[in-house]
């Protein structure tokens, strides 16, 4: 798809959200569900964005497909992303064994303090990003690490 393709010329191919609460920051990502957004989608949004008083725009990760359409309107790279894989032949042995259960809204509280202190400051989630996070694909997973009579120890 070209970057000013019309098939995604589509205002709902964006979601648009506050960065952290911040009105002053937007934060812009395709839709997952629809085509990647076209320059002009992007570049309509950011004029609405400026309009309203909007200072910034972020995005969240993108892939190589949703790039151009940003690039275009002038966003630059902050940060490069690694995907890692493991082909799971040769695990180290762990003595403890982990208990993955999904996770509920009274955990979020505690997953966002562990998000607190696995990332810089602009990565750091707060409940709207968690809740975005959450909702940024049509289906969802959300697990926490939790033995039993222990703490939350990670989530996923």
């Amino acid at each position: 798809m070209a970057v000013d393709d019309p098939l995604s010329d589509d205002p709902r191919a964006l979601q648009v959200s506050t960065w952290r609460g911040n009105e002053l920051v937007a934060l812009l990502n395709p839709r997952p569900e629809r085509p990647p957004p076209s320059a002009t989608a992007v570049a309509r949004q950011l004029d609405m964005l400026r309009a309203k008083g909007t200072m910034r725009a972020v995005t969240g990760a993108l892939n190589h497909a949703q790039l151009d359409p940003f690039l275009a309107n002038g966003f630059t790279v902050q940060e490069h992303l690694h995907l890692l894989s493991h082909d799971l032949h040769e695990l180290p042995s762990d003595p403890h064994q982990h208990h993955l259960r999904r996770a509920r809204r009274l955990d979020r509280r505690t997953v966002l303090a562990i998000d607190a202190l696995a990332f810089d400051a602009f990565w750091t989630l707060d409940r709207s990003g968690l809740i975005d996070a959450i909702r940024a694909t049509p289906s969802t997973r959300f697990r926490v690490c939790q033995n039993r009579g222990e703490p939350i120890s990670g989530y996923a």
